[in-house]
């Protein structure tokens, strides 16, 4: 096995190789050699992650060339933003339990601490970590090959769903005075049950086409996507009498501009779908700086550099204790008989908030309507990959 640390303490790299050939030495299972090599900047250490292949990255977070001392995670940002797939064992001496558990969801695969660990320890977590990098990419492989299934399967049933739709229509048009009352039935109720088919195959690829290639960022003006939307749904906003209001000037990010069309309008079109029947439905549109806290966190971005979006309704609303669960696939959490669709609107919605490392949260009050919140960051601050 051959692991690299980086570190600017060229004695704590000392003692993490001691701590290795210790455990080694001692463990008669352990059958390998295992090379430890060390580099004290993080640009000389991402150089030599690029020329050679290591096993693992033994990761210090507080280097003087990453610009983030003890900060946050910007040294483990810059590893990952590099394109290199290795994994990581952060060594660091923040003792911060918040920071532990934010670099893990991050991607890193253990967080140890300077002065509480031991050469047991230290080799069992690298071994450890090692094993479960290699299991999550085949999770990650094993999801993809779903993906691509789900998405050929539903771009092959469209093609014979359409004849039945098409034929469907011919028969009750053309035979509609042969075909008796009960026959006409029937006839609607299969022309029904394949437009919901046909409905539900195009969510799925659509949310198949969301984890495909990497999406084209550009700079989105937010604005004029919101007005875009209100012109495609002008029919629906009519007929319903929606008011939809934009409170406060948006912002232009770095994004997928159809994603992140189709993110809103999916909002925007739930917002007048679920409205109450005896209220004009009302939908408020409005952005404010994000704050610091845990998703901030998570991305390595400061206070000014989070946009946070939010689409606030007069509708029906939900549960607070419901809010994860609208974002599950084909949840449904309204009676599928009052409101048309199959649950997979939210979840789209969320993959791609998350496809622009980002988040969406939902908030909402029965009868009183629900504010929808999309966490992106800022274009100014955050090249996105």
């Amino acid at each position: 096995m051959k692991i690299l640390v980086i570190d600017d303490s060229e004695s704590d790299a000392d003692l993490v190789r001691s701590y290795i050939d210790r455990a080694v030495n001692t463990d008669k299972v352990i059958n390998e050699t295992i090379d430890v090599q060390w580099q004290d900047t993080l640009t000389a250490g991402i150089q030599m992650l690029k020329e050679q292949d290591f096993d693992l990255l033994i990761l210090d977070l507080n280097l003087l060339d990453s610009g983030t001392i003890g900060s946050n995670l910007g040294t483990l940002d810059t590893v990952l933003d590099s394109g290199i797939d290795i994994p990581i064992v952060v060594l660091t001496g923040n003792v911060d339990t918040k920071l532990w558990s934010v670099a893990l969801k991050h991607g890193a695969q253990d967080y140890l601490i300077k002065g509480e660990i031991n050469p047991v320890l230290l080799l069992r977590t690298i071994y450890y970590a090692r094993e479960r990098y290699h299991l999550i990419k085949k999770l990650e492989e094993s999801n993809k090959e779903l993906e691509d299934f789900a998405y050929i399967a539903s771009h092959d049933l469209k093609e014979p769903l359409r004849k039945v739709i098409n034929f469907g229509g011919r028969l009750k048009e053309k035979y509609n005075e042969v075909v008796d009352e009960r026959g006409q039935e029937y006839l609607s109720i299969m022309t029904e049950a394949t437009q919901r088919m046909r409905s539900l195959l195009n969510s799925l690829l659509e949310y198949s086409r969301i984890n495909g290639e990497p999406p084209a960022y550009s700079e989105v003006d937010l604005n004029v996507i919101i007005k875009t939307i209100a012109e495609d749904l002008d029919t629906l906003i009519k007929e319903s009498r929606a008011q939809l209001e934009v409170a406060t000037e948006l912002p232009v990010i770095e994004a997928e501009e159809n994603l992140i069309k189709d993110l809103f309008q999916n909002l925007i079109n739930n917002s007048i779908k679920f409205r109450k029947a005896d209220t004009q439905p009302r939908i408020v549109i409005s952005c404010v700086k994000g704050r610091q806290d845990e998703q901030n966190l998570r991305l390595g971005i400061s206070k000014k550099d989070v946009w946070k979006i939010s689409v606030k309704d007069n509708g029906i609303g939900f549960e607070d204790e419901q809010s994860a669960d609208i974002f599950k696939q084909f949840v449904r959490i309204h009676g599928k008989d009052a409101y048309p669709g199959h649950g997979l609107g939210l979840s789209i919605c969320k993959k791609i908030a998350q496809k622009h490392k980002g988040t969406i949260e939902a908030q909402g009050k029965p009868g009183e309507g629900s504010t929808f919140t999309v966490t992106i960051p800022d274009r100014a601050t955050y090249q996105l990959p």
